[in-house]
C-alpha cells in the first residue's frame, strides 16, 4: 500500500492518505457578491486563483481543486474540495452561469476523467473520460498551480461559446478534441487530430490548433458548436515567417487560453484576428510588447516608461501614458488595463482613454512576478517567478509561503 503526505487543499493542516477520491460538497452558505471591494491586496495566497461569479476564488494543485470565499484570508477552510491521487490535475477552467444553469467548475485529470462541478456548491454535476495523458504523471502547475489554471502552451481545457453565445468546453489531446455541454457533459462532438499538435487555444466561438505534421506548420480552426473545420491559417508565401521555424502566442484572451480575439506569430510573422465566422484576417503589425483589446492592441516597451494604445486596424494613435517607474507588466480585461511598474505600484487604466482609475501599493519586489492576470476585475500576481516551460525546474517552496497575490483595483 502506497501512503503519502500530502497537504490538505493548501490551508496548512497535513494527514496521512492513500490512493483515492475525496470529495466535499458545501455545507455552508454561498458568499455575498463582492460588488465594490476597496482597491488593495485581498490577500496574500499559497495558489493562484480563478474567481467564480465575484463570490468564490478556486485553486488548482498537483492533486486538489478547491474552492475558498473571495475575499477571505488565507488558511480559510475550503468551501468546497475535490481531491484525486494518484491521478494529476491537468487543467481547471471556470465557465460562467448561463441561463438557469450555474456557474461550473470543470478539472481535467492525467487518467483522463474529466468532472464537471456546480461552482456555488461543489457537487459533482457529470463525469467523462477523454484522452489521457501520454505522460499520466504531468503536473506542470509549478508551485502556485498557476500554470494548471492559467495556461501555457501545454494547458488542455478550455472555454468558448457557440455564436448564439452557449457556452462550450473542450478537451484537447495529443490526438483529439473533445466539446461537451458545461453544464451537463453531453458529449457535443469529437474531432481526430494527427498526433502532432502544439500550441491550442479557443477563440470566441472557435477552437483552435496548431498542427505540425509532414505537411507545413498550420494553424486549424473548427466551430466551437459543430467541430466542422473552418478555416486553416500559414504565413503569407514571402513573409519571413513562412522560412523560418514559428510559434503563436494567443492574444486578447478572457482568461488563461481561452475566448482569444487573435494571435501574433513569432519572425514577424504578423498579428492576427479571428472573426466569430472563424475568418483570420491581420491587423496592424507591431514590433513592442503587445496585448490585444477589442479593437485596440496596448503596446509597451520593457525598458522603457511609456504604454501605448494603437488601433488594430491602422496603427494609429489612440492614446499614451508615461509612468514614473519602468513599465514591467502590462495585462488586461475587457474594460481596463493594468500596469506594473519597477516601483511596485500596480495602475488601473481606462481602456479607451489611457486614463488612471486607481492605483495600488504592491509588496516590494512584486513587479519583478513572472505571471500577472487579469481576472473579473481583480489582478493576480504570482511571485513564485517559476519557469513552466521548464519542465525539470525546481519550484518547491516553504511550506508557509504566499506568493500568490490577489489584488483588487
Amino acid at each position: 500500500m502506497v501512503l503519502v503526505l500530502v497537504a490538505s487543499c493548501g490551508v496548512g493542516t497535513y494527514f496521512m492518505v492513500k490512493p483515492g477520491e475525496w470529495h466535499t460538497a458545501a455545507t455552508a452558505r454561498y458568499p455575498d457578491a463582492v460588488a465594490s471591494p476597496r482597491s488593495g491586496v485581498v490577500a496574500a495566497l499559497r495558489a493562484a486563483p480563478l474567481i467564480v461569479e465575484r463570490r468564490l476564488r478556486v485553486f488548482g494543485t498537483e492533486h486538489d481543486v478547491w474552492a475558498e470565499p473571495l475575499t477571505a484570508a488565507d488558511g480559510h477552510p475550503p468551501f468546497w474540495s475535490y481531491h484525486r491521487f494518484p491521478a494529476d490535475v491537468t487543467g481547471v477552467v471556470a465557465i460562467p452561469a448561463h441561463g438557469a444553469n450555474p456557474p461550473m467548475v470543470v478539472v481535467k485529470w492525467s487518467d483522463g476523467a474529466l468532472a464537471g462541478m456546480d461552482g456555488r456548491t461543489g457537487t459533482i454535476a457529470w463525469r467523462a473520460t477523454v484522452e489521457r495523458d501520454i505522460g499520466g504523471d504531468s503536473y506542470i502547475g509549478g508551485p502556485t498551480g498557476v500554470a494548471t489554471v492559467y495556461g501555457d502552451s501545454l494547458i488542455e481545457l478550455f472555454a468558448t461559446e457557440t455564436r448564439q453565445h452557449a457556452p462550450v468546453l473542450v478537451s484537447s489531446g495529443e490526438h483529439s478534441l473533445d466539446a461537451f455541454e458545461p453544464a451537463t457533459g453531453r458529449r457535443l462532438w469529437q474531432v481526430d487530430l494527427p498526433g502532432c499538435s502544439g500550441v491550442n487555444w479557443t477563440g470566441p466561438t472557435v477552437v483552435a490548433v496548431v498542427l505540425a505534421c509532414d505537411r507545413p506548420k498550420q494553424v486549424q480552426l473548427y466551430d466551437a458548436e459543430s467541430g466542422r473545420e473552418l478555416t486553416t491559417w500559414q504565413p503569407t508565401a514571402g513573409s519571413p515567417a513562412a522560412n523560418r521555424s514559428w510559434f503563436v502566442e494567443p492574444s486578447g484572451c478572457v482568461v488563461a487560453q481561452s475566448m482569444c480575439d487573435g494571435f501574433h506569430v513569432s519572425n514577424d510573422g504578423g498579428s492576427w484576428r479571428i472573426h466569430q465566422d472563424g475568418s483570420i484576417t491581420g491587423v496592424w503589425p507591431h514590433d513592442w510588447i503587445a496585448v490585444d483589446v477589442g479593437d485596440l492592441t496596448l503596446e509597451y516597451l520593457s525598458v522603457r516608461d511609456t504604454v501605448r494604445a494603437v488601433s488594430g486596424l491602422d496603427g494609429s494613435p489612440v492614446w499614451q501614458r508615461s509612468f514614473a517607474g519602468t513599465v514591467s507588466d502590462v495585462t488586461a480585461d475587457r474594460t481596463s488595463v493594468y500596469v506594473v511598474t519597477d516601483r511596485d505600484e500596480l495602475s488601473r487604466l481606462d481602456q479607451r482613454t489611457g486614463q488612471a482609475q486607481s492605483q495600488v501599493q504592491l509588496p516590494a519586489g512584486a513587479h519583478r512576478s513572472f505571471h500577472v492576470y487579469a481576472t473579473d476585475g481583480y489582478v493576480v500576481i504570482d511571485r513564485s517567478n517559476f519557469d513552466f516551460t521548464d519542465r525539470n525546474a525546481k519550484w518547491r517552496l516553504p511550506r508557509d509561503a504566499r506568493p500568490a497575490l490577489l489584488v483588487a483595483t
